[in-house]
């Protein structure tokens, strides 16, 4: 019996350090998924990386779970045992609803987190073109592309930030019409900061300006945004040229204070200036929320914005597992009927074979039966066979029964055994 597979670990099973030990490229774990072909363990398999998991998908005639349990650990540098602890394995209808979880963003560290999706798709495009998939899992994973579009169309599960530089920029998209038509000053080159610019550019932003205490690194991060680089000397003198101005640094003190501003927007006519303030301490003095024309949000405004739309998140969960549930079903009973089908086809072609055989006996011994004649036995013999094979062929679609089963079946109608 043909049968879809799963083994796995990741953030809620194993801790960092285990993980890390798993974190393997597609391309890196492909010799072992065609070890495990060639060896007739299974007949196809896709390894999914990401951040915070580890999974392989596997699809076979009966495959040694086991074995494969202990291939899969050895890939992380430890026994079957050590690894036992931190797996998860899961089989037909469980296996293929947790990868429809997957693909909606249901089972991340971030409900709703979308780049999963296109790691996913990356993966099994990897293994499709590297030849290590076969029609189940081919069947399995665009069946999961389309119920991970579904749940993020029909439930929104995906919308609305969730995280602090997610919510920074989509606080600004809130106050601007159109970012690419601003100038953007941000303060800082960390982690942070490349989030922010990733969504920044994501939305169109191309006049970026980034300030840090240590030029080299700045110049680093604004090279890869083709951004520009200054030192935070600079600070006050591009104030004035800065619509938009995020700030995340690691500072003691507040960096930018009411008088540097104050001089800024008298320097820009009073043009307003929007001040987004992510870090812990303070970047920006909170008496600039207090002038006219400046606009300050502090790390207390995202992080409430990132609150309700996590709650908001969760609260969807409910329509999206329902979408889900209601997707592995179909999938299933599509499966169910693809495994039923190379019996019905063979019973169908020989119930055909028989009536050939037994037309041209009759012909034989009634040379002179005309054309119209030949038709209607045709006609009725056909007629006949398809009502006594409806009811048979019906039942075991409904039935579905497995490899042993099936193999009983042909020898009572006499097939030859596959």
């Amino acid at each position: 019996m043909w049968m879809l597979g799963l083994l796995g670990l990741n953030h809620t099973t194993a801790p960092v350090e285990v993980r890390e030990r798993f974190a393997l490229a597609p391309e890196a774990f492909a010799p072992a998924a065609e070890g495990l072909i060639g060896e007739g363990m299974i007949t196809g398999g896709v390894w999914l990386q990401t951040c915070n998991r580890s999974e392989f998908y596997y699809a076979g005639e009966d495959p040694p779970e086991a074995r494969l349990r202990q291939r899969f650990a050895a890939a992380g540098g430890l026994s079957a045992g050590e690894a036992d602890g931190y797996l998860y394995c899961h089989s037909g209808r469980d296996a293929v609803r947790h990868l429809f979880r997957v693909v909606s963003g249901m089972d991340s560290m971030i409900v709703g987190e979308p780049q999963v999706f296109g790691q996913v798709k990356e993966a099994y495009d990897l293994a499709l073109h590297a030849g290590l998939t076969d029609p189940l899992l081919n069947e399995l994973f665009q069946r999961s592309f389309a119920t991970g579009k579904r749940v993020r169309t029909d439930t929104g599960l995906g919308e609305g930030a969730v995280s602090v530089p997610y919510a920074g920029v989509a606080l600004a998209k809130k106050v601007f019409d159109d970012l690419g038509a601003l100038e953007i000053l941000f303060v800082g080159a960390g982690e942070m900061a490349e989030l922010a610019l990733l969504h920044l550019r994501e939305s169109g932003v191309w006049r970026i300006r980034i300030v840090n205490r240590t030029l080299e690194k700045a110049a680093e991060l604004a090279g890869r945004f083709n951004a520009r680089a200054h030192p935070l000397a600079d600070l006050a003198d591009l104030l004035p040229q800065a619509d938009l101005v995020l700030s995340c640094t690691a500072s003691a003190e507040p960096l930018v204070d009411a008088p540097m501003v104050e001089e800024a927007l008298r320097r820009r006519k009073r043009k307003p200036m929007v001040f987004i303030d992510m870090a812990v301490p303070a970047d920006i003095d909170r008496a600039v929320g207090r002038l006219e024309e400046a606009y300050l949000y502090t790390i207390d405004d995202l992080k409430a914005v990132v609150e309700r739309n996590l709650a908001e998140r969760a609260r969807r969960m409910g329509a999206a597992e329902a979408i889900v549930d209601a997707e592995a079903d179909k999938f299933m009973e599509r499966w169910a009927s693809l495994q039923v089908s190379p019996l019905i086809q063979e019973i169908q072609a020989h119930i055909a074979a028989l009536q050939r055989r037994e037309m041209e006996k009759l012909l034989k011994r009634n040379p002179g039966f005309s054309e119209e004649q030949v038709k209607a036995v045709q006609g009725y013999s056909t007629a006949l066979l398809n009502k006594l094979l409806h009811a048979p062929m019906t039942q075991l679609k409904a039935i579905r029964p497995e490899r042993h089963q099936q193999q009983m079946i042909r020898k009572f109608l006499g097939l030859e055994e596959k």
